[in-house]
């Protein structure tokens, strides 16, 4: 049956707001209402015209609570008889009210209630206002609807066992607000409608999201003086949207900033290597890419490891798995331009020219090159130099690599010994060439024959016949002696130097004899040697050159 005064009054309308702010989440077993005036809930009662009752503590033998020793309720006596039913319970201020927030409450009527009940779930983003209206008709700050139960205000339509039901808070301007949640007990007509009501186990929890980020460098190596691009993915694995979200990467020495891009709404931001990505929200199985670019200096160290670890975060919406929330990425760094590999002769001759000495070459580096004690001839600036040794002692290359990125190497060196004159030469090949023919009176160097021994001996200028420079110190010939009178043996010796005891080719009368030698030319710069006959006969002489030594 309906019940009407014997119910227990517990709380008057119209009671003061307080401004105290919760934070989420909001949690009410309504097992003591007495607390709750000072825990900064609200109770009005604007029913036309107010009755005996507002918000209540139930006398569980009505029906039993859902969860804990009691629950609020409201009945048919909110109005006087005949009257329309306007009874408000308010919240307290709500702080970082958000989208995904949900709402959870049990309800319930008694069994066999013989007139029909309704209640609705109102939200005022208005901060700490509980401002209803002063009529039965009016909501004041409360105008967004978020559920009503037996909207339709049918008998039977409310429910008679405890009930859950869930509001999820959507539509809500972006970032966080403030404001309250209010049950109304809203019925028409007294002398028709309204029994009694009861709430239980009231839970308003925040929005979770999780986010999760991954973070990878443009390769596990990276040169010196070149750019790492990290390529970070932000995703929410929800359920919620996350909000106020940021993405923070403080970029890991020796790197410095050089851009950011991010997809689907995100912000670059930050200063120095302190660098941010912010989002309003990512909503939930939604993600976005961001491409960070950093420079490594010249300087970073060859094998150095360097380490950066981005995070991502939201300041509103919690995350229940933060194992995911940053992530780290890894590369070692290849130097720039270690010092470079020298290749050079060991051991060159006195004022010995056209020797040469390289590094590795790589694309788009220019080679800076020096020398003591000699002279560099052509090649300054490319990997490969050409140069003159100076006198007898020590020379020393250097050369600093600079790359197309401007890096600079480390200077390489190399030490080259500079002999006594004739020493360390190298052989510069010749397509073999007759060089000259005692046979041949018309030819360059030719007749007259070789005379008998005790003639003095014959001297041939060979620098400037078949390619031989006037800077060679030797020459490698094939010596050959024919027409021959009288056995003996041909000396080939340098132009300002003396005979030894040596030969240079034996021969015996009626025979062609000849031998392969390498003959020193004069060291006064006439490029010459000479010819000395042991034999007691005349000979011809024929010399083919198949290359020089300076």
């Amino acid at each position: 049956m309906r019940k009407l005064a014997s119910r227990l009054l517990l709380a008057a309308a119209a009671a003061v707001a307080s401004n105290l702010a919760v934070a989420q989440p909001l949690t009410q077993s309504f097992d003591d209402i007495s607390t709750l005036a000072g825990a900064g809930w609200v109770f009005v009662n604007n029913s036309s015209s107010a009755g005996t009752t507002g918000w209540f503590q139930e006398n569980t033998a009505v029906f039993p609570s859902q969860g804990g020793v009691s629950y609020v309720a409201a009945n048919l006596n909110g109005a006087t008889f005949g009257g329309n039913i306007s009874n408000w319970l308010i919240t307290p201020q709500l702080a970082n009210l958000q989208n995904g927030e949900a709402l959870t409450f049990f309800t319930r009527t008694e069994v066999g209630a013989p007139a029909a009940d309704r209640l609705e779930v109102r939200l005022s983003l208005a901060g700490p206002s509980s401002n209803v209206g002063a009529t039965d008709a009016s909501v004041g700050d409360f105008t967004r609807l978020l559920l009503t139960v037996n909207p339709a205000l049918t008998v039977g339509g409310y429910p008679t066992t405890w009930t859950l039901f869930t509001v999820s808070l959507s539509g809500l301007p972006a970032g966080p607000g403030t404001g309250r949640i209010a049950f109304r007990h809203f019925v028409p007509n007294t002398s028709t409608n309204a029994d009694s009501i009861g709430i239980d186990t009231l839970n308003l929890t925040a929005p979770s999201a999780d986010l999760s980020i991954s973070n990878a460098p443009s390769s596990g190596t990276i040169t010196g003086g070149t750019n790492v691009t990290y390529t970070l993915v932000a995703a929410n694995g929800g359920p919620s949207q996350a909000d106020s979200v940021t993405v923070t990467y403080n970029l890991p020495s020796p790197l410095s900033f050089v851009s950011c891009l991010a997809t689907n709404g995100g912000v670059c931001g930050g200063s120095g290597s302190n660098r941010t990505v912010t989002y309003g929200s990512i909503a939930s199985a939604a993600s976005s890419t961001i491409t960070m670019v950093a420079a490594l200096p010249c300087s970073a160290a060859h094998g150095s490891v360097i380490s950066g670890t981005a995070n991502v975060a939201s300041a509103i919406t919690s995350d229940p798995v933060s194992s995911n929330d940053s992530a780290t990425a890894v590369f070692a760094v290849n130097g720039a331009l270690p010092a470079s590999a020298v290749t050079a002769p060991g051991a060159v001759g006195t004022l010995s020219p056209a020797r040469t000495a390289s590094v590795p070459s790589h694309p788009g580096s220019t080679y800076a090159w020096t020398i003591t004690n000699g002279t560099i001839t052509a090649g300054q600036g490319t990997s490969g130099i050409t140069f003159t040794a100076g006198v007898v002692g020590t020379l020393t290359l250097g050369v600093t690599e600079t790359s197309s990125a401007g890096c600079a190497s480390a200077p390489g060196s190399a030490t080259v010994n500079v002999l006594a004159p004739g020493s360390a030469m190298l052989l510069y090949p010749l397509t073999p060439c007759r060089l000259l023919d005692t046979r041949n009176a018309a030819g360059p160097l030719g007749a007259p024959s070789l005379a008998p021994s005790g003639s003095p001996d014959r001297a041939f200028v060979v620098t400037g016949v078949c390619g031989i420079p006037s800077d060679a110190r030797a020459v490698s010939v094939n010596v050959t002696v024919t027409n021959v009178q009288a056995g003996g043996a041909l000396l080939l010796y340098r132009g300002d130097g003396s005979p030894t005891t040596a030969s240079t080719v034996s021969f015996r009368p009626g025979v062609t004899r000849a031998n392969n030698a390498q003959t020193q030319l004069a060291l006064d710069g006439s490029g010459t040697f000479r010819v000395r006959n042991s034999s007691a006969g005349t000979l011809d002489l024929i010399v083919d050159v198949n290359g020089f030594y300076r």
